[in-house]
Order: C-alpha cells, then sequence, then structure tokens
C-alpha cells in the first residue's frame, strides 16, 4: 500500500515505448496494398456491429461502417500515448499531429501504387478519434494533478506536543 504522499507511478516510459510501436502497426495498415484484405476486415467489423439489429442496414452498408468505426478507433490510442508519453505538448497539439498524420498517411496511399483509395472522410475520422483520445489524456493529466480530495488529517490537540511554559 503506498503512502498517500508518495508520488504516483508515472506512465511516461510505458507510453513513449508503446508510442513507435503502435505507429508502426498503422503504418502497416496505411500501407497494405491489398485492398480486398482491409475491405473484408471492414466489412467484418462492420458486420458484428449490425449483428444485434438489422444484419443489412438500409442506410449503411457493413464495409462503410467498419471503415468509420476503425478510423476512429485507430487515432484514440495514439493521441493518448502521445498526449501521456510527451506532456509538455497539450493533448489538444497531439490531435492535431495525428491529424497531420492522417493526412499524410492519405497522400501515402494517394502517390504510392498500393490500389488503395485515398479518402478525405478517413482524415476526419481519424482526427475524430483523435481528440477523443485527447480529450481522454487530458481527464487523465487533470486528476494526476488534481489536489488530493481525500480528508486529512486534521491535528487535534492531543496530537500535538505541548510547547514549553
Amino acid at each position: 500500500m503506498c503512502h498517500p504522499t508518495a508520488p504516483r507511478p508515472h506512465p511516461l516510459w510505458a507510453c513513449r515505448i508503446l508510442t513507435p510501436i503502435y505507429l508502426i502497426g498503422i503504418g502497416i495498415a496505411v500501407l497494405v496494398p491489398d485492398g480486398k484484405f482491409i475491405a473484408l476486415i471492414k466489412y467484418n467489423v462492420g458486420a458484428k456491429m449490425q449483428a444485434g439489429g438489422n444484419p443489412r442496414h438500409f442506410l449503411i452498408e457493413p464495409v462503410v461502417l467498419g471503415d468509420i468505426t476503425l478510423n476512429i478507433l485507430a487515432f484514440i490510442p495514439l493521441a493518448l500515448l502521445l498526449s501521456l508519453g510527451w506532456p509538455r505538448l497539450r493533448p489538444r497539439t497531439w490531435a492535431l499531429i495525428c491529424i497531420f498524420v492522417s493526412a499524410t498517411a492519405e497522400i501515402a496511399q494517394f502517390v504510392l501504387p498500393l490500389g488503395r483509395r485515398p479518402d478525405l472522410f478517413n482524415i476526419l475520422e481519424n482526427g475524430l478519434g483523435a481528440f477523443i483520445g485527447a480529450g481522454i489524456a487530458a481527464s487523465i493529466q487533470r486528476r494526476r494533478t488534481a489536489p488530493d480530495r481525500a480528508p486529512r488529517h486534521a491535528e487535534t490537540e492531543a496530537d500535538t506536543v505541548p510547547g514549553h511554559q
């Protein structure tokens, strides 16, 4: 059990180790040249999300729902890791950097002969995920720096050392 005034463990090192690993994962996902494989993953995610209701919702196809969901979810951890790993920059700054990373990924899909289709909406969806992750990080940082709300033991007369008279 920790002493109430002991410093809380800081996840800096873990976030700094996980961030490049996560970025490599995003890079692989962006640069996979097989669009059919990516479409299958998107379809499976979307179909699972629709499994509770009508599996063929008339407004949105499973592949589109999966695409939107994965684009949002992919950037929540990235913004969270960056914000907690490098706290000198504000979380919203990291969210903006994540949007730049997303735009760079879409440009790479456009420029490189991968057979992938870049999409402006992907950047917007990634940005939404980045701001969600930044919001979570900001909440964690506020909680970490907030004064302890637990009542401290007030000194009573019995606890004080009598003064010299």
